[in-house]
Formats: structure tokens, sequence, C-alpha cells
């Protein structure tokens, strides 16, 4: 394994809560495999789990290839070691084969029994967008959760259509129109002729959270123009409340500096008041003229 890789391994462990019961085995065997994964040590756990055989090698050559090997069991076997508590380390002591480790952790840690499913299964059930950060969050815990269920046994499979309603389903209210327009144009079960074949593949769990970002995203910039008219709207209010403008206590026009005599409306009743007598006087005269 390269100068690299081993950084990589080595840099990122802390990233993994150690493992000290049964109750973090499911994550902790999750991120220590995907965190091998990532450092190229994966391959220690399947095609190269067992020393080398020398074949045609020479010797010089079959011992630099053995001991390179050794040297990366020791490695990867030394991060492992390096994530456990006190117990699950006393568990495997003496142990220095990567893949003999992880089983025997396996073997002790790993939750069983009917009260653990029903655990998960019910965390899997209650969780929806509200519990997580955004759309894309919450489809990556549901998945999650979903892995969970299925690593106590093969029989604890949710399908994919199950767990695209789960999704769908959990993004609560707000996304309803988004759901009745998303089921119209998408099928969750794939689409066959009458011989049985597939003609239309089934959405995926990928699509299904790809619309749905897409979803919040449109909703997040609606919500910032209705937030950005309060704001505007507000300001206005309070710049109209600064010029301290009142109603005139004649016509109740809102918004004017006079009141009362002042108002411009008594004014011209007033002044029509008076000129009203000579109204008819100036229409004879005119007549006369």
């Amino acid at each position: 394994m390269s100068d690299g890789k081993d950084s990589n391994l080595s840099g990122n462990l802390s990233g993994v809560a150690k493992l000290e019961s049964s109750e973090g085995w499911i994550n902790w065997n999750e991120e220590i495999r995907d965190l091998l994964a990532l450092s190229g040590c994966d391959d220690l756990l399947e095609r190269k789990r067992d020393p080398p055989v020398q074949g045609n090698l020479s010797d010089v050559d079959f011992e630099e290839k053995l001991d390179a090997w050794h040297q990366r069991q020791a490695r990867a076997c030394g991060a492992v070691r390096y994530r456990l508590g006190f117990r699950p380390r006393q568990e495997v002591q003496g142990l220095n084969n990567l893949a003999n480790i992880l089983k025997t952790l396996e073997q002790h840690f790993k939750p069983k029994g009917s009260s653990v499913f029903h655990d998960l299964q019910q965390k899997f059930d209650r969780l929806t967008l509200g519990n997580c950060e955004n759309v894309s969050d919450f489809s990556r815990q549901l998945r999650k959760s979903r892995d969970q269920v299925l690593q106590l046994d093969e029989t604890s499979q949710i399908g994919q259509p199950q767990l695209i309603e789960k999704f769908l389903n959990g993004l609560g209210p707000k996304y309803q129109v988004f759901l009745t327009a998303f089921l119209q144009s998408h099928s969750l079960l794939p689409e066959r002729n009458l011989e049985g074949i597939v003609t239309k593949a089934a959405t995926t769990i990928e699509e299904a959270t790809r619309a749905a970002e897409q979803e919040e995203h449109s909703q997040r910039m609606q919500q910032q123009d209705q937030d950005q008219e309060t704001i505007k709207h507000a300001a206005m209010v309070a710049a109209f409340k600064e010029q301290n403008f009142t109603s005139c206590s004649y016509c109740k026009k809102l918004g004017v500096r006079y009141s009362g005599e002042s108002c411009i409306f008594l004014s011209s009743v007033a002044i029509e008041g008076l000129l009203r007598p000579y109204i008819f006087d100036w229409f004879l005269l005119g007549l006369e003229s």
C-alpha cells in the first residue's frame, strides 16, 4: 500500500467512533469498512486475506511480497484496534489478520434478536424530513437506516419501492403538490409486457432524491422572495410612520399634513357656499350681455 493511502487510513481514523458495545456495532462496522475501502485495504478481507504463495517467484521476490503483505496487515489491524474500546480490544488480542479480527468482533458485538430489529425498524419508520437538515440528508439517513435493518438478516430487506414510498411520504405536507406530480410522472414499480420483460425500469431512490432536491430549491427561492417582500413592506410602513402622517378630522383621508379647518375639501365646500347666492345673478348678467 502506498504512503499516500497509508496517511489516508491514519488521517481519517478519528472520524470513526470507538466500538464499546453491541449498541455501536452497526455504525462502527459500516464506517470502519468504508475507511478500509477508501484506503485500499479492503482487498485484505477478500482476495488477499491469506498470505501470498511463492509459486514461480524467486525466494527474494517472494520474501518481499510476503513482507509487504504482513506490513499491510499490521497497518490495517492497527487502525482497527485504534478504534476499539477496552472490551472489544480484549476480544481480538493476539489476532493479526484483518479478516479474522472483524469476524471475531462481529461474533461478539453484532446485535441480534427481535428487540433489536424492532428498535431499528421503529427508527426507520419515525424518520422524516423534519428530523433532518435537508432533503439530501433525509435521503442519506433513510438509506443508512434501511441498511442497518438489513445487516441483521438478509430476510429483513426493505425493497426499493417501499424505500421510495417512505421517502416521499416523509417529505411532509409542504411537498404534497410535488408528491402528486411525481407519482403521475414516475413509476415505483417496473413496467412489464405480457412476457414479463421489463419495458420501463422503476424509479430509483436517487432519482426521487434529485427531484425532491429541485423542489426544495424552488421552495427556498420562493420563500426568499416572500421574505424580501415582507422586509420591503415593513420598511415602507416604518418610513411612513416616521413622517408622522395623520388622518384628516374632516375628510378622514390618511397621509395628509393638514386637518380640520385646513382641509382642502372643507375649504372648497366653504367657498362654494359663499359664492352660491351670486351664481344666479352672474348667470342673468351673462344672458343680458
